[in-house]
């Protein structure tokens, strides 16, 4: 999934399970790559989140999908970093109020991460 722009791709990846997730990003990077090239210019935005939430129990697949398009954004931001290609990875957002932050983490804490009572 991604929007584009002539310019500017965001990937999120965000399909159903591993292989889905990965490929939708691959394929929409592949898409919009060559004309980045002809441009000699673009920016790859990859959506993707927050390592520990990555990793944490409940979050398969969508946690290990995240960080196999992590893994493929260091490489084509390689791939790509004499062209005038950019490949970013955006977290965005935070926890904040949706269910991303474990039960039992202390008030303070929470309150860093945006959670108010």
């Amino acid at each position: 999934m991604g929007v584009l722009d002539g310019k500017v791709a965001i990937v999120t990846g965000a399909g159903r399970g591993i292989g889905r997730a990965i490929a939708e990003a691959y394929y929409m990077t592949r898409a919009v790559v060559p004309h980045m090239l002809r441009q000699a210019t673009g920016s790859i935005i990859i959506m993707s989140m927050n390592y520990e939430t990555m990793k944490r129990r409940g979050f398969s697949p969508y946690g290990p999908s995240k960080a196999a398009l992590e893994s493929a954004s260091a490489i084509w931001a390689q791939e790509l970093a004499t062209s005038g290609v950019r490949v970013n990875i955006l977290l965005p957002g935070g926890a904040t109020n949706t269910g991303m932050i474990p039960a039992g983490t202390p008030s303070d804490i929470r309150f860093l991460y945006g959670v108010h009572p």
